[in-house]
């Protein structure tokens, strides 16, 4: 992976982490070129005594995603939630 993607990776984590309040801890972000991946865990926010609504939350990542500057595409793989 080309370090220009790695570095984009990282920045979208930054941004994603400030935009929920769920665990992304077991989340990955890859990027290639413009299109951006998305796989792993998504945990309800930590101390979270009400249900969260983790798919709505997945919408939510995916939308913060796509409006960043150079990204082209978003695919969610193999998302679980916990």
């Amino acid at each position: 992976m080309p370090i220009e993607d790695k570095e984009k990776a990282l920045r979208i984590r930054r941004i994603v982490l400030r935009s929920t309040p769920c665990d992304i801890g077991q989340l990955e972000f890859s990027a290639r070129g413009s299109t951006i991946y998305i796989t792993g865990v998504l945990r309800r926010p930590p101390g979270a005594r009400e249900a969260v609504d983790l798919k709505a939350e997945l919408a939510h990542i995916e939308d913060v995603v796509r409006r960043i500057p150079g990204v082209l595409d978003v695919i969610v793989q193999n998302v679980r939630f916990a």
